[in-house]
């Protein structure tokens, strides 16, 4: 039964998302800095931020999660929202504390760190009154979290591409999102894209960002380039040419497994920026 419950709060906490999202962040300090302690030790507070934050999305949309996704432990019952409020103040509370102590030498990740932490927790919170930008949100919180790169590494050229590619990257992912929590957003009045002007519209327009993102990559980083970076630029096309169609005709449950496997072709842009 306890080893249930710890299972239960760990799932809810969704390390396979996050430890994706951190994936991007960890490995260009690692290769920068050479230490796997520390580049470690610099994703802490993000960790920690991010995870409380998800926990906090889910308290507020329990819900419509209990129709668009009642697999998740809250939605479930298989964990309490006191426990669930406990982990946010939690999490939030180290989160910040941890960030004032690791990057007190640099202004700039401080800086970016409360901007994140606050527009998470606007998105949260208030996600039925900004449900129309909602995609666009998660996306641009996402290129801010890829900001703490150039703060180890040096601002170029690269890491702009990359926050630009990863932005329609994560825009369609999260368009996808919205079709998928179609039936639970509509009966509660959250007007998402998907619900203003149909799934059939949201899809093409994921596809239409999707194919942004994949020109950007090419003629940013593939061409006049040799090797590895051609391959994963293919490895992405693959993935996307088999993930699209195949989003659009499955369960629920399938469809987030393909949520997690369209964070791929975003990390094959990663090798062509550090190396």
């Amino acid at each position: 039964m306890r080893q249930n419950r710890i299972l239960n709060i760990i799932t809810l906490m969704r390390p396979q998302s996050v430890g994706l999202m951190l994936l991007f962040i960890y490995f260009p300090i690692l290769i920068k800095v050479g230490d796997w302690v520390y580049a470690l030790l610099q994703i802490v507070p993000i960790y920690l931020l991010i995870t409380g934050e998800v926990i906090l999305n889910d308290y507020f949309d329990i819900e419509k999660d209990k129709i668009n996704k009642g697999h998740r432990p809250l939605a479930a019952g298989k964990v309490s929202k006191h426990i669930a409020k406990r982990l946010i103040i939690i999490l939030l509370t180290a989160a910040v504390i941890s960030a004032f102590i690791i990057y007190e030498q640099s202004a700039s990740r401080i800086v970016l760190f409360v901007v994140v932490f606050a527009m998470l927790t606007i998105y949260s919170v208030w996600m039925n009154y900004i449900a129309a930008i909602k995609t666009f949100i998660t996306a641009l919180v996402t290129v801010l979290c890829l900001g703490f790169i150039f703060s180890y590494i040096g601002f170029s050229q690269k890491i702009l591409y990359l926050m630009i590619v990863a932005f329609f990257y994560i825009s369609s992912r999260e368009l996808l999102m919205d079709i998928r929590d179609y039936e639970g957003d509509k009966k509660y009045g959250c007007k998402t894209l998907a619900i203003r002007f149909g799934g059939k519209a949201t899809y093409f327009l994921a596809l239409l960002f999707m194919l942004i993102a994949q020109v950007l990559y090419y003629n940013f980083f593939v061409i006049g380039s040799e090797g590895i970076g051609n391959v994963l630029w293919v490895v992405s096309l693959v993935i996307l040419i088999i993930a699209f169609p195949v989003f659009y005709v499955v369960n629920s449950k399938i469809q987030n497994i393909i949520a997690l496997i369209l964070w791929i072709p975003m990390m094959c842009v990663i090798p062509s920026v550090i190396l």
